[in-house]
């Protein structure tokens, strides 16, 4: 319940506005997610926004090495991703949401529940890759230690990558919440990471222009940084 009562009303910005009324007008919204992101929030999206907007819809978009581009071009409204510090800073942004990273492994595995960033970069890991050969978040706070995990196998996907873990063993580095949910379904086991690997949080960016289009919510910055 926490996690909706932060999320949702940053989401029904998207379909306010004094200007703008879902009940009566017509639009499409079209944010790009990376596959955290719509396995987070797409769900919230379709319980809880659109009721309130029956004549608004919403097309989720994968993310991928095109979409600052598209935002910079109004081929897209907004992208939901990590902060993880590849956002150019002509983009306005806010934060939706907090998140940590934890480990799976098998339901057998030996690993302990608290792993050392020794036993961490011991272990072979299923990489999540993401576009244009970027380091993820993981990777970019190993690197800032001089250190580097070891991935024989590199997916695009979290969910994939949970997925590969199972009767092997290979860990898998993902965000909590994706975790939490996969290990109720799959013969996996949740560990802590190295200290390192820290927390992130997670972003709803735009192109300032659409500050002040009225079917998008967007206000003055000091509404957006309550």
């Amino acid at each position: 319940m926490q996690e909706l009562s932060t999320t949702l009303p940053r989401l029904d910005r998207l379909l306010s506005g004094e200007d703008f009324d879902p009940q009566r007008e017509e639009t499409t919204f079209r944010p790009a997610v990376t596959d955290h992101a719509s396995h987070v929030l797409c769900p919230l999206v379709c319980r809880m926004v659109l009721p309130k907007a029956r004549k608004v819809s919403i097309e989720f978009v994968s993310f991928g090495d095109q979409t600052f581009d598209a935002i910079e071009r109004g081929r897209l409204d907004l992208m939901l991703n990590a902060d993880d510090g590849y956002l150019p800073p002509r983009f306005t942004s806010e934060v939706i949401f907090d998140d940590t990273f934890s480990c799976v492994a098998a339901k057998n595995t030996k690993h302990p529940e608290v792993l050392t960033l020794k036993q961490y970069l011991a272990a072979e890991h299923v990489g999540v890759g993401i576009w244009n050969e970027l380091q993820t978040l993981p990777d970019k706070r190993l690197a800032g230690i001089g250190a580097k995990r070891q991935c024989p196998i590199w997916v695009p996907y979290f969910t994939a990558a949970v997925r590969c873990v199972p009767g092997t063993h290979l860990l898998a580095t993902v965000p909590t919440r994706i975790a939490r949910f996969e290990a109720k379904r799959l013969p996996l086991r949740m560990l802590k990471p190295p200290d390192v690997l820290g927390g992130f949080k997670y972003l709803m960016a735009w192109h300032p222009r659409m500050n002040t289009d009225p079917a998008q919510g967007r206000k003055p910055a000091s509404r957006w940084n309550r």
